[in-house]
């Protein structure tokens, strides 16, 4: 998502691909609102892998975004409030700046984290 922010875009599609054990291919996409929001891709991408995963051993997953329009240029949704999603943006923006300055990585979400 760095790289779309990065790009002044969002996206209006994000679809995850699965490949199992038995190197069996599934794929699931879904439309979304214009979005450039980590949280949001990442939420709408795990309930996608939910839908196609039923117990099977995965050998690969991926995850894709379409649908690339300019932020410029999203038509805003009367139903959404102005500042609904300016706190987001904010930590959004935070984490790249880190990430420019000392390296991919050195900084995560803690739903990244393993269990101990």
């Amino acid at each position: 998502m760095y790289r779309l922010r990065k790009e002044n875009m969002s996206a209006t599609c994000v679809s995850v691909k699965i490949k199992t054990k038995d190197f069996k291919n599934y794929s699931h996409q879904r439309k979304v609102t214009a979005t450039d929001s980590t949280k949001t891709v990442y939420k709408v991408a795990k309930e996608l892998l939910e839908e196609v995963l039923q117990n099977n051993f995965v050998r690969l997953i991926g995850v894709r975004v379409d649908g690339l329009v300019n932020n410029n240029e999203i038509q805003l949704n009367i139903f959404d409030t102005v500042f609904s999603n300016e706190k987001q943006k904010k930590l959004d923006k935070t984490v790249d700046s880190i990430n420019e300055k000392f390296g991919y990585g050195i900084i995560s979400r803690a739903s990244n984290l393993k269990k101990l």
